[in-house]
């Protein structure tokens, strides 16, 4: 092991050649359930996890971001935090979060922690630097502290230095030895807890401090982006999110997207643009599919089905070409489609140009 800067302070490299420290600590992330769904799930973002997550309540949070050597804006480094006790003595290490585990780097820091967590419990978060100046260390604060929260019994501690690291918690996998599968709103919960309880901060050990991210609704995350970043003391992208089911198992059904680019719908000629709050369907139609003579009157186009039930393509019967989606208006004309396409899978019909929509309407007779 080679002691190297890690944070604020040193930590301890665990290289190539103390392989069997490393064949430990991995073999003792891969006792977990999380941690094995995390390694074999390839999570894409893309219109289906669109409509997945429109269909199931989702908590968004912002991603970390940093200036490198050369000055590029990229992400922080995403880490795994484990407290766990090998050949009896009790350890805590960041392993970082990549696939496959072999590839991670492994940092054994020290830390102050009640020992029962030591009994393996597992952390994800993010590591970042801090701009602001802490205030040094006051005893009467200490005093007061105690004294109200004589449970907690933990000091006061602050440092005086400049770029401060976090370790920016943002999900509680295992809890003293178990897998968590309460909800996220409850594993943040107890985030909250640990930090709050059941660590002890000590200046002399501590290559960071602790915080949880915060994460936001679907409605909240671009006022969040456009306005509330900039009262936190580290930087944070202004249109990557990461996005996490309610209802999900550790390790599962973690997103990661960016507001700043269209998600496409497969198939179709259509895309989904992210503003004011919500996405939107960006209807993509070429200039030569519709020309103005065309939008102002009925047309007999041809329909056809696509990949998701419901939706139609219109196309242009004298030179194919792809008109966009037709728009279907009541449950009743949705019926009357399905049953005219029982044995086919395009059919002529006569269509109107709905100019509001931007779209060729079926005519459907009753």
């Amino acid at each position: 092991m080679e002691p190297v800067l890690f944070g604020n302070k040193r930590a301890l490299h665990i290289r190539e050649s103390n392989k069997n420290r490393i064949n430990v600590i991995i073999s003792k992330l891969r006792e977990f359930i999380s941690v094995n769904m995390w390694e074999k799930e390839d999570i894409k973002w893309n219109y289906e996890s669109f409509q997945k997550m429109k269909e199931t309540p989702y908590l968004l949070r912002p991603v970390p971001v940093k200036r490198n050597k050369i000055g590029n804006i990229v992400n922080c480094p995403n880490y795994f935090f484990l407290l766990t006790t090998i050949e009896d003595k009790k350890i805590c290490c960041f392993i970082e979060k990549k696939r496959p585990l072999e590839s991670a780097n492994i940092y054994q820091v020290r830390f102050r922690f009640k020992d029962e967590l030591f009994n393996d419990t597992l952390l994800t978060g993010t590591l970042v630097k801090t701009t602001e100046t802490s205030l040094p260390i006051r005893e009467e604060v200490t005093e007061v502290f105690s004294s109200i929260f004589t449970s907690i019994k933990r000091e006061i501690t602050a440092s005086i230095h400049e770029n401060n690291s976090i370790f920016l918690c943002n999900d509680l996998w295992v809890y003293k030895g178990k897998d968590v599968s309460n909800m996220l709103s409850q594993r943040l919960v107890k985030v909250q807890d640990i930090l709050g309880r059941e660590w002890y901060p000590d200046l002399r050990l501590d290559v960071c401090g602790f915080d949880l991210i915060p994460y936001n609704n679907y409605n909240d995350i671009e006022d969040f982006l456009r306005n509330d970043r900039k009262y936190f003391t580290y930087e944070m992208s202004d249109h990557k999110i990461i996005s996490l089911s309610t209802h999900n198992v550790p390790g599962t059904e973690e997103y990661r997207f960016s507001l700043k680019y269209q998600v496409p719908k497969p198939s179709l000629n259509e895309s989904m643009v992210y503003k004011d709050g919500k996405w939107s369907v960006n209807n993509i139609i070429s200039n030569d599919s519709i020309n103005k003579k065309e939008k102002e009157k009925e047309k007999e186009l041809i329909l056809k089905t696509s990949d998701f039930p419901d939706v139609y393509i219109i196309y242009n019967p004298i030179n194919n070409k792809k008109l966009g989606v037709a728009r279907v208006r009541t449950m009743n004309e949705s019926k009357t489609l399905r049953k005219l396409f029982e044995n086919t899978n395009n059919i002529k019909i006569l269509c109107k140009w709905i100019p509001e929509f931007e779209k060729w309407q079926p005519v459907i007779k009753h």
